[in-house]
This record gives C-alpha cells, sequence and structure tokens, in this order.
C-alpha cells in the first residue's frame, strides 16, 4: 500500500528519473563494446552491496542487486520509507531516547507523527510492555503506520535482544499493527 505522494504521476514513465534510465538502456557501458557508454552506478553499487553480504554471510545466502536499495544511513532510509507509506499525520511508534534529527528529517519533513515510547534510563532505557502500551494508546487516535527501531540505538549505542524484540515488537495476524 503507497501514499499518495509515491503515487503521483511524477513517478511514472515520464519523470526524469525513468527518463535517465531510458538513456542508459540505449548507450549502457561495456568495457569491450562501448566503453564510452553510461555506467548506472545504482546498479553498480548494488552489485558490489550484494556480494559484499554474501561474503560477509559466508557465501550461504545470495541478494538480487536489483532488489537492494542503498541509501546514505538510517535516517534518510526511514525518512523514504515515511515518504513512501505513510499520508501527512499518520504516526510511527518511536522509542526514546531517539536522535534529536528525526524530529527534522522524518517528521517535519513527511508530515508523519512521531509517538514516542517513554524509555527510562532506571532500566537501561530498555521498552517495556506498559510504556509501549501507553504509546499505542496515543497513537491510536492517528493512523498507525509501524514501529520506527533503530538498534543499536543512535543515541546511547544500547542494542534490543531478539527476545525483545520478539516480546515487544512482534506483529502476528492478531496484532493491531498488522492491520
Amino acid at each position: 500500500m503507497l501514499s499518495s505522494k509515491a503515487m503521483l504521476d511524477g513517478h511514472g514513465e515520464e519523470s526524469p528519473y525513468f527518463q535517465g534510465w531510458k538513456e542508459y538502456e540505449k548507450n549502457a557501458y561495456d568495457d569491450v563494446q562501448n566503453p564510452t557508454g553510461i555506467i548506472q552506478m545504482d546498479l553498480a553499487e548494488n552489485q558490489v552491496l550484494a556480494e559484499l553480504m554474501a561474503e560477509i554471510r559466508g557465501n550461504k545466502v545470495s541478494f538480487d542487486p536489483r532488489k537492494l536499495v542503498l541509501m546514505a544511513g538510517a535516517t534518510v532510509a526511514s525518512e523514504t520509507l515515511m515518504f513512501c507509506i505513510a499520508e501527512h499525520g499518520d504516526a510511527f511508534l518511536l522509542p526514546t531516547p531517539y536522535y534529536p534529527g528525526y524530529d527534522r528529517d522524518l517528521k517535519w519533513r513527511t508530515g508523519v507523527e512521531l509517538v514516542p515510547i517513554h524509555c527510562s534510563s532506571s532500566n537501561g532505557f530498555k521498552v517495556t510492555k506498559f510504556a509501549l502500551e501507553e504509546a499505542y494508546q496515543q497513537a491510536k487516535k492517528l493512523s498507525l503506520k509501524g514501529v520506527l527501531i533503530t538498534n543499536p540505538s543512535n543515541t546511547l549505542g544500547t542494542t534490543m535482544s531478539h527476545v525483545e524484540l520478539d516480546d515487544h515488537f512482534y506483529c502476528g495476524k492478531e496484532d493491531p499493527l498488522n492491520k
């Protein structure tokens, strides 16, 4: 389900992005056949990333570079996701403390609401069921699109265990986030 912004006509075949693709397809670089052709950099970077990710995983898995999106950091990836799936006024839950730039980059530019899951220093800023439920109740007034988790935490470097992630953020068929 895409947002109305992602469905605008400017993203279609006549957009500058796709015009660039058409030029690339007509004049693709090849080191032997067409050494003066166009190098499609995002595909080249994705190929390198796919190979690196496979190598890191002991070449036990493979990645399709055509299905990878390479971005310059978690903030821009999160912002792009929000632009694609959320409408102005939709909400995401976000554990505190979080990177202060998210208010500018994720909230102000996209128009989404960030609903804090208030965490406390008394337990090492762990997400509790109470804090999650409290944030969820607040977000029910809005259209909740998801939970944004930076792991490790951008501000503190703390991490969530697999158990914590499963306990708090598993979205089964009965989960309200899965509707």
